[in-house]
Order: structure tokens, then C-alpha cells, then sequence
């Protein structure tokens, strides 16, 4: 011993040998530390990588069009040279961006393409010949930079210069054949007309196009073919011109046939036109958009053929993901404003440059996800300290214990409180540097990121608490008085003044955090904001430990009286095994206030993940309004006549017809106000709903099948939001007046709803029955909207299947916007986490109730052995021990469920779910049962199992030697 010359240390080879002598505890607390310190390492290392992931994806993922920057412009065409006839139209695009473009822009922009439109034709028959197509067709000319790359001629040839032809135009012009060629035929030998007859015969222009399959077989057209096309005088390229200026005709020949490299391409910008061409249709009318690859000699003479209408110029500007990830966020943000603010669309005039770009929204949302992650990463780290700290502790007061003989020998042979404290110092540092700094490393070889100062100051933070833990768990023993060494048992007296002061304070402050965050949460929405708050991050551990803290006070007391009450049984195994409970040490009771901590943190991280979870289901339905929405080419449109629903395998469907902007007028008010008007088939997306999370209460009127008048004596039945339902101050009952054009209905307000599916939250609306809309009104009413409930695994091959024969169908699949909103890196790394916290406190929940076991196993063999002198069977002996543990253990485990539960609803309102099931519903908190007995039965499992080994043990025990334990110095 190493105390004579003053030191205030325990010589190092006693320390040593002491550490030595208990390899399991020292083993243990070096196992924690290690296992700690690295999760605090990598934590904040897996926060930069998953945010420099997400920024990637947020820049990746996107379509083209919101992802990039696009500058367009339309003004009349200025061809260049012979040898690069766009020469002029690129080098516009590369002046305006080495002009205009921010450094922090331009330094994120790896490269841009550019595209030529002309203004749009309405295509007609060639004099003489007949209509490919009795619907209306258009047709723009384009051409893009770097086609010839990423397309390939598989018919005719590309399109070429062509010398015009003479065409008979006008009023009184003959339509047949023979008629046309007599007629020319005498123009073009000098004859005149018949007077009155306005007829001409003109040299009109032809240019050829090249084609994909796909607008060829929508055009109607052949290959070789031509046709005649006249301007589109709706077409905005075209506005300003005056309408004797329209007045000409060209000639399309279609030259070719072209077949483009993959749609999906970042080359194409997610613009399908050039595929494939765009159809608008309804059971009345069909409407073809097509575009065609121009030759690029034919730039100038159909500039020239067309003037003054403006072309449309658009410069592509693709956005490296990388780049952005090393940029300056905030700057580049700011940047893509100023550039958007002053050439932005609403400011612009006819000729002017605009940038359009969704780029600094994307920027936006990942840095709002971002603070988002960080609060809820906090929490994690927090539990994870939490459990990782409670399990030390415990470990701490198991080595004080089994150290006490050795405490006492040294306090009798002359060491102070102080050395011996200074001894637990060194001892504390001895096992928590090494394993630390390990930890810290490893941490830094699994997740090699730039900024690693958090880390460290984590895993510092980390290894000065563990320290910390196994100091203070034996100074209480260390500087008692050796006369109460060696008298007493207990580590420190059992009612202590001390230990109320600490305990009440820790309650009043918990009390304090909770209620400064909830009227924080409440009265600012910070939740919607979250980041890293200290106080959030402390709360639900104040929480956790004042449950532990209450507990035991309170579980020697359920001893207690559990005591008395078996005292009126037969037998003596339970009121030997109670009153072992109620007469433990303070010490002894600790593994109920560590399993409650474990479990109200596996608590907390389950319930979290499933709200999550549950609120992304939520969200999906409401987004979509079922498993899959099919709609037409644009809201409102009806269904595409090819949809044949009864064809599709469906377990359910139902229809609706959607009104936007309905004017609708209450009773007194002095205007109508603008609601969207939902007619569905009640019944069938009732029946339809019920197998997902959303609640909707359709009014017994709207599904008994009895339809009404929809007039002021028999009103149509109807749902209306809440939003808009308070700010009109519409109750239930009253009576609205609906105009969709040629149906006027009177509704009653029947029930009044805060959300309906596939309608925004906030949106005002009105729902309706769509079969009692159809009997009512004169005119048919067609369905814009179809709603199926259908598997995951033929929801592809169902969209597929509608977009192939239907191309003007939109589809929209739940399923799709899940998988989105689940793979988003934050999202799916946060949920990744709390499953870990999950299982890890449950692991150490499992463990320090093992441990509790062996905390009090010398006292416990003590006596079980006097039992045996006295006939104690070993079956009895068994269930002495299982009485004795389990009470602890599951109070511990129901007292943490508990606390856990109420640290999520005490902070809900400042726990941000929103930003991690879509920014869509409210993420309300759901508990899943099961998880929690799984949770419940591994505890009680593994108690059950370290029991009968115990039992087992201490039968091979010599009864003597037991009886002499703890009788030595």
C-alpha cells in the first residue's frame, strides 16, 4: 500500500489486483464503454453521411424539370451560319449563364443542352385527300442539341431541305382529286377563273419531320405522307401577331421514323413530347399534341416561313448532386432567389429570359428534414447515454459490493476515504480510456467523415460520465466511518436527508422541463422547426429516471403489504421471499430504478417508430385516396374510355367526379365562395376505405341508396370540411347551392369532416353521392377520378397495364409514395435508429435484471443455506428465488413502459413527426401492444432462466463455507 509518505492513492499493483480479483464487472463495464462511446462517436459521423446522402438524393431523385435550372425564352429566331444553324440560340444560352449565373450556381452546373420549338400547327388533309384522323391534331417542330446522340433512324431517312410545292388554296377550291389536277392544270397554262371564285394556286413551303413510332400511330399518318398545316392561332407563341399574318399554309412531310434512347434519362429532362405525343381526351372529343425532330438546314426558312410569331428557346442546365453536396447551402439558396426573383415568370415580358428551378425549395425541405433528424437523433443519443450511464451505475454499485471486504481491510490498515476514492478514480479511468478511445475510433473507421469535433466531444462527454458513474457509487462506502464499516451492511444510511433533497429535486425539475416544453410546443409550434434543444433531449431521461426514482420509493412498500397479505397462506416460501424484499439495502433496490430507465427508453423508441410507421400509412391513403387513383390527362377531365375497370384485379373500386373552384352560396351570405365538389360512390368507397388507417363517416342519407331531388324541398345530402365550414360559420343543417355549370343542387350539410381523402388537408370541400348527382341531373356526368384497393404486388403491373392502353391516364400509386416518403435517407435512417435504441435498451433492461440477480446473490446463498439446515427442498429454494426477483422486475418493466409512454405524450407537441411520414396528416401517437410484450417477456424470460442457474449453482455450494460468507474482515 502506497499511503505512508502521504500519498492519497492506493499503491497501483493493490488497484490492479483488485480489478483482477472481479474480472466479470470490470470485463462489463469495459463491454459498455466500449459499446457506448462508439454509437456516441458515430452518431454524429452518421448524421453528416446520411445528410450528405439525402442532399444527394434531394438533387438526385426529383424530376428533371425541378431538380435542374432551366432558362427559356420566347422571341423570334435569329438562325446562325449555314454550318451551325443554332449556333446563335447556344451561345445566347451560354452568355446569359456566364452573365447572370452566380458563382455558387454556376459552380454546381456541370453542363446544358438546348432546345428549339416552333410554334404550334394545326395539321390538315393535303387538298384532295381525306382526314387521317377525325379528331384535331397539332404538331411543333423541334429540334435538340446532341439528338443525333441519343436517337437512331429505324425507318425512311432524317429529314431534309425540299423544294416547295404548288397547292390549290382558297375559297371555292375543287375537293376530289380529278377536280384538283384540272384545275391546276389550267392555272398553269395561263387560263383564269371563273369569276367570283377565290382560289390560288400557291408555292407552299415544305419541311420535313422524323417521328417516333408512337406519334406516328397517333397521328394516323404515313410514312412519306404530306400534310398541311396552318398556325394554331391558340398557341401563346403566337400572341401579339396579327391575324393577317396567320394567314398561310405550310407543307409536313414525314420523312422518317426515329427511335429515342430511354425516356428516363437525364438527357431528356423528364420531357416525354419528342417520345411520345401528349392526348387529351374524354368520350367526346380526342386531342393529339405531337412534336417532330426538324432538319436543322430547314432552321432558317421555317424561322423565316413563320415570322413574326416568337420560337421557344430553352437552355437545360443539369445540376451535379455531388457539387451541391460540397457547396455552401445557404448561399447557394439565397443565390437561386435573387436569380429567380429577378427573371422569374411573373415578371417577365415578351422576349425576356426566365429561370425556372425548384431547386432552392428542394435545398429548403433537405435542411428542415435535416434540423428535423438532428432533434430526433438527440433523443436517440440521449437514451442511449441514458442506458448506457444506468448500466454503469449499476455495475459501479455491483463493484463497490463486492470490493467492501477489501474496503474494510484497508481502511483498518490505515487508508483514508480519500485514497481510497483517488483509487476508484484511477480504477474508473483504467477501464473506460482505453475502451473509449477504441470506441472513438472505430466509430471513425465506419463513418469517415470531415467533421468529426462532435464526435469527440460526444464520446469525451461519454467517458467523463462513465467515470463519473463508477466514482460516485463508491464513495458512500469509502468515506464512512470504519466503525460503521464494520458494523453495518448498508453502503449508506437508509434514510437519508440527502437522498430526499436529491430526489425531490430531481422531480421538481422534471415537473419544470415538461411543462416549459409543452406551453413552448403548444404556443410557438416549435415542433414544426425542431432541432437540437438541450432541454427536449434531457426531459424524457428526467422523465425515465423520476419513474425509477417514485418506483423505489414505492416498491418496498408493495413488498410490504404484499408481505402481510401471504402471511395468511400456507407455506413459508413467499413470506420469506417478500421479506427478503423489504429488507434490502438502497443499493440492493437499484436494478428496479436501472430496468425502469432501460425500458422507458425502449418505450419512448417504439412508440416513436410506430407512429411514424403508422402516420406514413396514414398519409399515403390521403394523398391518393386509395391503393391506386387513376385520373385523366388533367383534373377534372373524364376517365379515359379505354379504363374498363371490371377488368382489373381489384378487391375494390369506386368512382368520383371532382369540381374545382365550384361556386357555392350559403343562406345570407352576400357572395359565393370557390369549394371543390367531391361526387363519389358512397357506398363503394366506404367499403373501399375500411381497409385503411383513414376514418371517414359518410351520413346514413348518403349510402341508403334513397336518392333526393337535390332541390330546396329534398336537398342532396353532403359532407363539407371543417376549415371551411368555421370560416363561413356553415353548421349542420343548412342548406348550399352548388353550380357545376348545367346541374345547380341544393346539398344539406349532413356532416362536417376535418380531411377527406385525396383532397390536401385544408382544402375546402364539398363530398356528395355521384349516383344521386347523375339521376338528378339531364346531362351525363362522367367520372374524372377512380379509386381502387388492390395488393402491393400487382399495383406496378396494374399502372403499367392502365398507362399502356390508356396513355392519357394519370396513375398514381399509394405504394409509390410510400416507398418514397420510407427511402428518403433521413427517414429511413431515423426509423433504423430507433429500432437500435429499441433493442439495445432491451438487451440492457434483460441484463441489469440478470445482474440484480448477482447484486444480492451472497446474501441470498446465506440464506438458503441456514433454509437447508432446516429441510429447505431444492423446488422451494427455486421458488423462494423467483418470488423474490420477479416482483422487482416486472414493476421495473411496467413502471418503464409507463414512463415511456408519458414521456411521448407529455412531449408530443415538440417531437416534429410531420417531417418523417410526409408533411401530410398529423403523426398522432400510436403504441404497438406486442412490442412491448415482447419487451415483457424477454425480461421475465431471462430472469426466469438466470433463476434456475442460480438455484442450480448454489445446490453444489459448500452449506459451512456459505454460512461463514461475508464473516471474514
Amino acid at each position: 500500500m502506497a499511503g505512508d509518505g502521504g500519498s492519497m492513492t492506493v499503491g497501483g499493483r493493490h488497484i490492479m489486483a483488485r480489478l483482477v480479483s472481479q474480472t466479470s464487472v470490470p470485463i462489463a463495464v469495459v463491454l459498455v464503454t466500449l459499446l457506448a462511446t462508439f454509437l456516441a462517436g458515430a452518431a454524429p459521423r452518421l448524421l453528416d453521411s446520411v445528410s450528405v446522402d439525402d442532399l444527394r438524393a434531394t438533387v438526385s431523385d426529383p424530376l428533371p424539370a425541378q431538380r435542374n435550372i432551366r432558362v427559356e425564352r420566347a422571341s423570334l429566331p435569329i438562325p446562325g451560319s449555314a454550318e451551325d444553324p443554332f449556333g446563335n440560340i447556344r451561345d445566347q444560352g451560354q452568355r446569359f449563364a456566364n452573365t447572370e449565373f452566380p458563382p455558387s450556381v454556376s459552380t454546381v452546373v456541370s453542363g446544358y443542352t438546348f432546345v428549339v420549338d416552333s410554334p404550334r400547327f394545326a395539321i390538315e388533309p393535303f387538298p384532295g385527300e381525306s382526314a387521317p384522323n377525325p379528331f384535331d391534331l397539332f404538331l411543333e417542330y423541334r429540334y435538340q442539341d446532341r439528338i443525333e446522340e441519343n436517337s437512331e433512324l429505324v425507318a425512311g431517312r432524317l429529314p431534309e431541305p425540299q423544294t416547295p410545292v404548288a397547292v390549290l388554296i382558297g375559297e371555292g377550291c375543287p375537293t376530289t382529286p380529278a377536280e384538283i389536277s384540272d384545275m391546276m392544270e389550267r392555272l398553269e397554262g395561263g387560263m383564269s377563273l371563273p369569276e367570283g371564285l377565290d382560289c390560288a394556286l400557291r408555292e407552299v413551303p415544305v419541311f420535313e419531320v422524323a417521328v417516333t413510332e408512337q406519334t406516328l400511330a397517333a397521328l394516323g399518318v404515313e410514312l412519306d405522307q404530306t400534310m398541311m398545316l396552318r398556325p394554331d392561332e391558340n398557341d401563346v407563341l403566337y400572341f401579339g401577331v396579327a391575324g393577317q399574318d396567320l394567314d398561310y399554309r405550310l407543307a409536313m412531310r414525314v420523312s422518317g421514323v426515329i427511335e429515342l434512347t430511354d425516356p428516363e434519362l437525364e438527357f431528356w429532362y423528364g420531357d416525354p413530347t419528342l417520345h411520345r405525343p401528349s392526348i387529351e381526351e374524354n368520350p367526346d372529343f380526342r386531342i393529339i399534341y405531337a412534336t417532330g425532330l426538324m432538319a436543322p438546314a430547314d432552321f432558317a426558312s421555317l424561322a423565316a416561313a413563320t415570322t413574326p410569331a416568337s420560337w421557344a428557346s430553352v437552355w437545360r442546365h443539369f445540376v451535379d448532386a455531388d457539387a451541391v453536396a460540397k457547396a455552401d447551402i445557404e448561399l447557394l439558396q439565397s443565390d437561386l432567389r435573387s436569380l429567380q426573383n429577378r427573371f422569374s415568370v411573373v415578371a417577365s415580358r415578351p422576349g425576356d429570359f426566365r429561370v425556372l428551378t425548384q431547386l432552392g425549395e428542394l435545398l429548403a425541405g433537405h435542411e428542415a428534414q435535416k434540423s428535423q433528424t438532428l432533434a430526433m437523433l438527440s433523443l436517440s443519443i440521449a437514451g442511449l447515454f441514458a442506458v448506457s450511464l444506468a448500466a454503469l451505475l449499476l455495475l459501479g454499485v455491483l463493484m463497490t459490493d463486492r470490493q467492501r471486504g477489501s474496503v474494510v481491510l484497508t481502511r483498518n490498515r490505515g487508508g483514508s476515504g480519500a485514497q481510497l476514492t483517488m483509487s476508484r478514480v484511477y480504477e474508473a479511468v483504467l477501464l473506460v480510456a482505453v475502451p473509449a478511445v477504441v470506441g472513438y475510433w472505430i466509430g471513425k473507421l465506419v463513418f469517415a467523415t470531415d467533421n468529426g469535433l462532435p464526435s469527440y466531444r460526444l464520446v469525451v462527454a461519454m467517458a467523463l460520465a462513465a467515470i463519473l458513474m463508477i466514482v460516485i457509487t463508491g464513495v458512500g462506502l469509502f468515506r464512512r466511518r470504519l466503525g460503521s464499516l464494520q458494523t453495518e451492511r448498508s453502503n449508506a444510511p437508509e434514510s437519508s436527508s440527502r437522498r430526499v433533497v436529491w430526489e425531490v429535486a430531481l422531480l421538481v425539475v422534471t415537473v419544470a422541463s415538461v411543462l416549459v416544453l409543452r406551453r413552448r410546443g403548444l404556443a410557438d409550434d416549435v415542433a414544426a422547426e425542431a432541432s437540437f434543444d438541450l432541454l427536449l433531449v434531457l426531459a424524457p431521461i428526467l422523465i425515465a429516471a423520476a419513474g425509477g426514482v417514485i418506483l423505489l420509493r414505492l416498491f418496498p412498500l408493495i413488498a410490504a403489504t404484499a408481505s402481510r397479505a401471504v402471511r395468511r397462506f400456507r407455506g413459508a416460501v413467499g413470506f420469506f421471499a417478500l421479506k427478503r424484499v423489504t429488507g434490502r439495502r438502497v443499493s440492493e433496490n437499484l436494478p428496479l430504478a436501472v430496468v425502469v430507465v432501460c425500458v422507458a427508453v425502449a418505450a419512448l423508441s417504439a412508440v416513436t417508430a410506430n407512429s411514424i410507421s403508422n402516420g406514413q400509412e396514414a398519409s399515403s391513403w390521403q394523398v391518393v385516396g386509395a391503393d391506386l387513383s387513376i385520373e385523366g390527362f388533367r383534373p377534372g377531365a373524364a376517365l379515359p374510355v379505354s379504363v374498363d375497370l371490371s377488368s382489373l384485379p381489384a378487391d375494390a373500386s369506386a368512382l368520383a367526379r371532382v369540381e374545382d373552384g365550384a361556386p357555392v352560396e350559403e343562406e345570407g351570405a352576400s357572395a359565393p365562395s370557390s369549394v371543390a365538389v367531391i361526387a363519389v360512390e358512397s357506398v363503394a368507397y366506404r367499403d373501399l376505405l375500411r381497409a385503411g388507417p383513414l376514418e371517414v363517416s359518410f351520413p346514413d342519407e348518403m349510402t341508403d341508396g334513397v336518392f333526393s331531388a337535390g332541390t330546396a324541398d329534398q336537398p342532396m345530402p353532403a359532407i363539407v370540411s371543417a376549415d371551411w365550414a368555421a370560416e363561413r360559420g356553415v353548421q349542420v343543417g343548412e342548406h348550399l347551392d352548388v353550380d357545376l355549370g348545367a346541374t345547380e343542387p341544393v346539398v344539406e350539410v349532413r356532416s362536417i369532416e376535418a380531411t377527406f381523402p385525396d383532397v390536401a388537408p385544408g382544402g375546402d370541400f364539398i363530398v356528395v353521392d355521384l349516383a344521386e348527382l347523375q339521376e338528378m341531373s339531364e346531362f351525363d356526368i362522367p367520372a374524372s377520378v377512380a379509386y381502387i384497393r388492390l395488393s402491393e404486388s400487382h399495383a406496378a403491373d396494374v399502372a403499367d397495364d392502365i398507362t399502356s392502353t390508356a396513355p392519357s391516364a394519370q396513375v398514381t400509386s399509394r405504394y409509390e409514395w410510400l416507398e418514397e416518403v420510407s427511402s428518403d435517407p433521413f427517414v429511413a435512417w431515423s426509423t433504423v435508429v430507433l429500432t437500435m435504441v429499441f433493442w439495445y435498451a432491451v438487451t440492457f433492461a434483460v441484463a441489469i435484471s440478470v445482474a440484480g440477480l448477482a447484486l444480492t446473490a451472497a446474501s441470498r446463498r446465506r440464506d438458503l443455506a441456514y433454509l437447508r439446515t432446516m429441510g429447505l427442498a431444492p423446488r422451494q429454494a427455486a421458488r423462494i428465488v423467483f418470488v423474490e426477483q420477479m416482483p422487482g422486475v416486472v414493476v421495473g418493466t411496467l413502471g418503464g413502459v409507463a414512463a415511456g409512454i408519458l414521456a411521448a405524450v407529455l412531449l408530443a407537441p415538440m417531437i416534429a413527426l410531420e417531417g418523417f411520414t410526409g408533411h401530410v396528416l398529423p403523426a398522432p401517437l400510436t403504441v404497438d401492444w406486442s412490442e412491448f410484450a415482447i419487451l415483457a417477456v424477454a425480461v421475465i424470460g431471462a430472469m426466469t432462466i438466470a433463476v434456475g442457474i442460480f438455484v442450480v449453482v448454489s445446490r453444489r455450494d459448500d452449506v459451512g463455507k456459505t454460512l461463514r460468507t461475508g464473516e471474514e474482515p
